[in-house]
């Protein structure tokens, strides 16, 4: 069962602190002089920056979802394809929905309460931070043993695995 946040309000406060820290990882990651400068890349929409962005929010994303619910074990991330052979995997906007699977233990409603909020959280600070509100932010599906098909590969291997991001092991390996 997941802890009881006293969400909204945590969250509220969690998801710009979020983003400031994705903000910061890109910065580094780009070498570039202070994280305002990745925000200005950010704004201009630099392929580079949003997917460093988009990556370091992400395992904030998972960090959050395995501090709140001790059925979460682990957070991947959708792999672009490309439409065909010949052509490069599409560039993520900043603006799209972060496209998540969420393996658990167990699914529970408080967990798709959490990822609800969270979404609506991370919509308010993106709006905040970047000024331009998506309808939606993360799109998490739920993944417990039955539905485990849903992490490996697909279409006879044409679409990967989801990428992992974070996983419970490696936070308590981290922390030995």
């Amino acid at each position: 069962m997941a802890e009881a946040l006293s969400a909204p309000a945590e969250l509220d406060h969690a998801a710009p602190q979020m983003i400031e820290q994705a903000v910061a990882v890109t910065a580094r990651r780009m070498h570039l002089p202070t994280p305002l400068s990745a925000f200005a890349r950010l704004e201009a929409n630099d392929p580079t920056a949003v997917s460093y962005f988009r990556y370091e929010l992400a395992r904030q994303v998972a960090l959050l979802l395995l501090r709140y619910d001790r059925n979460v074990v682990a957070l991947y991330e959708e792999q672009e394809v490309p439409d065909g052979e010949e052509l490069a995997p599409p560039e993520a906007s900043l603006y799209d929905a972060l496209r998540v699977y969420v393996l658990v233990e167990q699914d529970t409603r408080a967990l798709d309460h959490l990822l609800e909020a969270l979404d609506r959280a991370l919509v308010t600070a993106i709006a905040q931070r970047f000024g331009q509100p998506p309808s939606r932010y993360l799109h998490a599906v739920v993944v417990d043993r039955a539905r485990a098909n849903l992490l490996r590969p697909r279409a006879h291997g044409h679409r990967p695995r989801p990428a992992l991001v974070l996983a419970r092991e490696s936070i308590a390996e981290m922390s030995d």
